[in-house]
């Protein structure tokens, strides 16, 4: 659950190079974890031995930290907390001031276009926050069913219920016997949608909709999970647009 990012460290001269690379899986592919700390992360690189790692989450309050020992026995539980915070489109306020400090404490003499593209950027994001708002808020207390536990922070910025998760256990395969307590929770609730991401199995999802008739969504999480999602406002405006046609 870990988007890791390639950033070359600007050349002195040169700031137009600062965004020049960038290091991606194929559309579709499942993000694999590749720190303890989860979540979102860049690198800022000036040689091949030269590679600094910079985290995105320290100025985030995490969310569904385990209170007790965390084994394999809990599933793909994150000792931090749930790593997912980027599908808060506030939390991605801060990951990009994040960014900017770092890139502007490596290469002073070009903040102030690092400072610039900022300022512009945030001007972006919190128009299109209020934009999506604005068309989350016909769903606010609205119940549905998730695959995994990666839509906490989505959930909870936008007021949706999450009724359950297909996955018995974040990570575990679905069972027969959740399977059958998901449906029970459908036709008890009227729920009318699951969603899940592109790179899940939709087996389960599918036979649970065979039964109760609910329809399920796949939506990626994550910036180039589809060819169409080249950038993070990409992602939520798709991630919003399909929950809000199809909730």
């Amino acid at each position: 659950d870990v988007h890791r990012r390639a950033v070359p460290r600007p050349s002195r001269g040169a700031p137009d190079r600062a965004h020049s690379a960038s290091c991606r899986r194929a559309p579709g592919a499942r993000p694999r974890a590749a720190s303890a700390r989860g979540g979102p992360a860049f690198a800022l690189r000036r040689t091949r031995r030269d590679l600094k790692i910079v985290y995105l989450s320290d100025e985030i309050n995490p969310k569904e930290v385990p209170t007790t020992k965390v084994d394999a026995s809990l599933g793909d539980v994150h000792p931090n907390g749930n790593p997912h915070y980027w599908l808060d489109p506030y939390n991605a306020k801060i990951m990009v001031q994040e960014i900017y400090n770092e890139l502007s404490l490596q290469s002073p003499e070009n903040d102030s276009y690092f400072k610039t593209n900022l300022d512009n950027y945030l001007a972006k994001l919190d128009k299109k926050i209020s934009e999506w708002e604005s068309k989350m808020s016909k769903l606010k207390q609205k119940e549905i069913i998730f695959f995994h536990s990666a839509w906490i922070y989505f959930a909870d910025r936008f007021g949706i219920k999450i009724a359950g998760y297909v996955e018995p256990k974040p990570g575990i395969p679905p069972t027969p016997s959740h399977n059958a307590d998901i449906i029970q929770l459908i036709k008890k609730k009227n729920i009318k949608l699951i969603v899940m991401d592109v790179f899940y199995s939709d087996n389960a999802p599918n036979q649970i909709a065979s039964i109760t008739g609910v329809k399920v969504l796949k939506i990626p999480t994550q910036v180039f999970g589809q060819e169409n999602i080249k950038s993070y406002i990409n992602l939520i405006d798709n991630i919003v647009n399909k929950i809000t046609e199809n909730g």
